[in-house]
């Protein structure tokens, strides 16, 4: 079972783990950057810019189209980049020791 956690939010974005999508087969958490928006009817939901895909060197960080530039201000960039690169940071860590543990 996956341990890895992770919740942020910030305005209309999130990163987030989605324990649903999480790699069963080895192992490995599913991290997404999503960003919240309401229909016509006021109804919320959510959309993927971003998530990070698993290889044999570890993860990386996939755009989905061009989403985050037409999704995310200029003004939003730097915190949620920081995020990314924090949350990058962690899912390393977590690789690095998992691939330890096995």
């Amino acid at each position: 079972m996956n341990r890895f956690n992770f919740n942020w939010q910030y305005k209309d974005f999130e990163i987030r783990t989605q324990h649903a999508l999480c790699d069963e087969n080895n192992k490995k958490p599913y991290v997404e950057l999503i960003k919240w928006s309401e229909d016509d009817k006021g109804k919320r939901f959510c959309f993927v810019l971003a998530y990070y895909q698993w290889d044999k060197e570890g993860g990386n960080l996939v755009f989905v189209g061009n989403r985050p530039f037409t999704h995310i201000s200029s003004l939003d960039i730097a915190p949620i980049w920081k995020q990314l690169w924090l949350v990058n940071e962690m899912l390393l860590d977590w690789y690095e020791k998992e691939s330890e543990l096995l």
